[in-house]
């Protein structure tokens, strides 16, 4: 009889239970599981992809999140922060996972990066934690390095001939730098006194794809 519309022998029992009952409300938790680069070492504009599982570790659903990449920071991203990459994701059960793959990652130039993973970069979920929503804990490196060709061996057929005779002459080119070498050339100098360089006219050219 909340508005008191009845006229009751005792009006001091109408409620329940007795204390009350107490309701816990525990919202959700985000975490980021892991991330995993496709590759740590790559060249200068090598794309690579990272895949990012997030965890909802809470008891409550997570609701319109999205969880953001970066590609070097100096320390651990902090939400509200935005991304080089952000994914949407519409709702996360307690217990549940989602795993995001973030395609064509690339730095333009050498050195060494830190990449991070953050859930809920625009802090629009309540949680339980909000400290614990980056990954890896001491964010993960990304060595970009170029790759270094160099010409192994060069065997002549024959290393003496007649004048007009014709020879064949087999180069062994090796990629000892530590990225992938895209496409290229490499030229063959029929006669030089002095060791060629770069952009040096070749005799011979054979075209090469590409070297791991």
């Amino acid at each position: 009889d909340g508005q008191n519309w009845v006229d009751e022998s005792d009006e001091t029992n109408n409620f329940a239970p007795p204390t009350g009952l107490h309701i816990e409300v525990r919202p959700p938790d985000l975490v980021i599981d892991s991330l995993t680069p496709s590759s740590t070492t790559v060249g200068p504009n090598e794309p690579f992809d990272v895949e990012l599982v997030v965890r909802n570790q809470g008891t409550a659903t997570a609701r319109y999140f999205y969880v953001s990449l970066y590609r070097d920071l100096p320390q651990p991203p902090v939400a509200p922060q935005s991304g080089d990459f952000t994914r949407y994701l519409g709702a996360l059960a307690p217990g549940a996972t989602a795993t995001l793959t973030f395609t064509g990652v690339t730095y333009p130039t050498p050195g060494t990066y830190t990449l991070w993973g953050l859930a809920d970069s625009y802090a629009q979920v309540v949680e339980s934690d909000e400290d614990n929503n980056y990954a890896p804990p001491n964010g993960q490196p990304i060595t970009v390095a170029p790759p270094d060709l160099v010409i192994e061996s060069l065997t002549p057929s024959k290393t003496e001939v007649a004048p007009n005779e014709p020879l064949s002459v087999e180069l062994v080119v090796k990629n000892q730098g530590a990225a992938l070498a895209g496409a290229f050339w490499v030229g063959l100098y029929h006669h030089s006194d002095t060791p060629p360089t770069v952009g040096s006219p070749a005799d011979q050219w054979r075209w090469v794809g590409g070297l791991a």
